[in-house]
């Protein structure tokens, strides 16, 4: 009697193929379906919409350096033999919004991220300047705008951010994140179940004996869907037994949509 698992298949299929032939069996593959995630969760899956942003980023003008809020009109002719001489009237830290308003001949002292005040239109690096009897020496002069992140200048409300089909990572979570985007709505992951065949096989917690190797396919492909953001399910080493293998399939296909 000859075993089923002696059955050599001389004709492989591209992949191509493959894909075809599994389109038509299921009537189409398509996603499972769509649910919202919090963004905290949503690193590695597939988004299933477009993605607009709900507010600026950033939200307001801000300052991109450690420095001084200033007109710079008033340091074009600065440098370092004849520096600009500006009265510092004030301070804007980071998380508050500067009630002070700066005029010709003054300037704040600002912290990189916080609010441009009303007056300024640019800001001079600290790196440039010199405190002296209350004022602040400008060696340097700035051209409007220098130093200054613009009021949605990443982007602005209704910009679109993310294209559906998008996967998620790092720089889309960041870009998700600027524009207060709190939830997404990403396609439903596959359930996926992973086996592995051979007498051959065992463990690689089990100590090798002579003619057997570790499953290392198992931990391989386990990786490499888990970086595709699916979670895996390993169903241990099946011999080389076609009626075994048949009757694991068909159990774990009533609670699995994929089988590895």
């Amino acid at each position: 009697m000859v075993d089923k698992m002696a059955l050599v298949f001389h004709k492989l299929v591209s992949l191509e193929e493959a894909l075809r032939i599994i389109d038509e069996k299921l009537g189409g593959i398509k996603p499972l379906g769509i649910e919202s995630i919090e963004l905290s969760h949503a690193y590695g899956r597939i988004l299933a919409e477009d993605v607009y942003a709900s507010a600026d980023s950033p939200p307001f003008d801000r300052s991109i350096v450690d420095g001084y809020a200033v007109v710079a009109e008033d340091t074009y002719n600065a440098d370092e033999a004849n520096p600009a001489r500006l009265r510092l009237i004030g301070k804007v830290r980071i998380g508050d919004m500067p009630s002070i308003e700066i005029s010709s001949d003054t300037c704040v002292e600002i912290s990189t991220g916080a609010p441009i005040p009303r007056g300024a239109n640019a800001v001079v690096m600290v790196e440039y300047t010199k405190a002296e009897d209350g004022d602040i020496l400008v060696y340097r002069g700035v051209s409007p705008g220098e130093n200054i992140a613009q009021t949605g200048s990443d982007a602005s409300i209704g910009d679109l951010i993310l294209r559906r089909g998008r996967r998620i990572g790092p720089r889309e979570i960041a870009a998700l994140a600027a524009v207060g985007c709190s939830e997404v709505k990403v396609y439903v992951n596959p359930r996926v179940a992973l086996l592995s065949t051979g007498n051959e096989l065992v463990p690689i917690s089990e100590k090798l004996k002579p003619g057997k190797i570790y499953d290392v396919n198992s931990h391989a492909i386990s990786a490499m869907l888990k970086d595709l953001g699916l979670n895996v399910d390993f169903h241990g080493i099946l011999p080389d037994n076609y009626t075994v293998i048949k009757k694991s399939i068909e159990e774990i296909l009533e609670k699995y949509d994929i089988i590895i």
